[in-house]
């Protein structure tokens, strides 16, 4: 997910956020709101009463980290090329096909255009570089029955939560997400 200062901008993508700070916080609640989807739907299927998962629930703390990307020069596909304003290049000259962000234009202060199609594409466009793929993250809980789950255990809600994340409304930002354990 990426953000724009630019009110033009912002206006050509209309789920493009402001500021990093909004970008962090969006993505903190939507990933938080898909744990406890899933923790709250395994509560139900062991039987649990809604007042009892919700206490759980209560117990819980999902932080994430995630680096989002400050864009302020977009190319909204199918257009095939963008300019670029010397003015405005303090931040990236970002992609976007539908509402994800699919690439950067490199080194745009020496062409005038990002080439987004034809032979010398792959001279001006490159990936989204991973630190802004990538979002990391901390589940705790002070419930002692939660505390206690087996790594597979945890695995298998974070599997879950990957898929609830790609099939949700905001999936294409999540295609090919994986969720791992590590440490402890």
């Amino acid at each position: 997910m990426t953000w724009t200062s630019d009110q033009g901008l912002a206006s050509q993508i209309p789920g493009i956020l402001r500021s990093g700070a909004d970008v962090q916080a969006f993505v903190q609640r939507l990933i938080m709101q898909a744990v406890f989807d899933v923790l709250e739907q395994q509560g139900r299927s062991a039987g649990l009463f809604d007042a009892v998962i919700a206490g759980i629930l209560s117990q819980l703390t999902v932080s994430v980290g995630y680096q989002p990307l400050h864009c302020e020069v977009v190319a909204v596909l199918p257009n095939a090329n963008i300019a670029y304003d010397k003015a405005k290049m303090m931040g990236e000259s970002c992609v976007v096909s539908g509402n994800t962000m699919s690439s950067l234009c490199r080194d745009m202060s020496r062409a005038k255009m990002c080439l987004l199609t034809g032979n010398d594409a792959f001279k001006t466009v490159i990936p989204v570089p991973e630190q802004h793929m990538r979002i990391n993250g901390t589940i705790s809980t002070t419930n002692i029955i939660m505390a206690n789950w087996s790594t597979q255990m945890w695995q298998s809600v974070l599997n879950r939560v990957a898929r609830a994340l790609t099939s949700g409304p905001f999936g294409t930002n999540f295609a090919g997400v994986s969720a791992t354990i590590s440490g402890s």
